[in-house]
Order: C-alpha cells, then sequence, then structure tokens
C-alpha cells in the first residue's frame, strides 16, 4: 500500500484470466483518483477479461483440432 500511495495510485481493480477454473492472467488497472471505477467501467472491464479468456482458450485449443 505504501509504495502505491508513493506511486500516486488511489484506486485498483483486478480482474482474471481463467479457463478450466484456472487462472492465467489478470487485467490490472490503476488510476489517480478514488471513486474512479464505478458500475459502468467494472461491467465493462470484467466483459474485456471474459472475452480475453475466451480468446486464449480458443487458440490453445488450436493445436488440438489439427
Amino acid at each position: 500500500r505504501e509504495l502505491a500511495e508513493r506511486a500516486g495510485i488511489k484506486a485498483s481493480a483486478v480482474f482474471v484470466f481463467s479457463f478450466g477454473g484456472v487462472v492465467f492472467g489478470t487485467l490490472n488497472v490503476y488510476a489517480d483518483e478514488t471513486n474512479v471505477f464505478m458500475e459502468n467501467e467494472v461491467a465493462l472491464l470484467k466483459e474485456l477479461a471474459m472475452n480475453i479468456s475466451f480468446g486464449l482458450e480458443f487458440l490453445a485449443e488450436v493445436p488440438k483440432r489439427s
């Protein structure tokens, strides 16, 4: 927390990339002001993380189809 404060980070949000029940990455978003992640922004970022997860899962399956 101290490091984030020194960097000017006042808010953060983390969105998980996963498939098959396994987490394989995250999207970390930071802001220099508080209360910036409102319901609409969070919903959009969750959807982005789900779409990235789906795309990476699809790409992982491509070699199995060949």
